[in-house]
């Protein structure tokens, strides 16, 4: 399956057609998500995290938190129980996803490594 490009967001009456790179994270709140995207801007929707994780997972996104997802290129650094995304937003990382977090950061640091010896 090849990852979403764009998503369809359908907020009270409206329809919103978001590029997934415009899109720097997610965040739940019982069953809405809200998603933050372009500069400062948010729309939210009726679905899980559960399910936007999926719909995402495939195109760079992972699970911070119980309640916040977030692009993994949109990661600046990651502290000890938080991360600080490009925009300076700081989120919460809970223990459970800690070490994915750490795994993931350390493998975009090799392929950075790699890329920048190779030129």
């Amino acid at each position: 399956m090849q990852p979403a490009t764009r998503i369809l967001v359908k907020s009270n009456c409206t329809l919103h057609l978001l590029s997934v790179n415009d899109i720097l994270r997610c965040h739940a709140e019982s069953n809405y998500c809200f998603i933050y995207y372009g500069e400062g801007l948010k729309v939210y929707m009726a679905r899980t995290l559960k399910a936007m994780s999926h719909k995402l997972s495939e195109s760079g996104f992972v699970r911070v938190h119980r309640s916040h997802l977030v692009r993994r290129d949109a990661i600046q650094e990651v502290c000890t129980d938080h991360l600080v995304l490009i925009n300076g937003e700081v989120i919460p990382i809970s223990r459970r996803y800690k070490k994915k977090i750490c795994w993931i950061t350390d493998q975009q640091h090799q392929r950075l490594d790699e890329y920048s010896t190779f030129q």
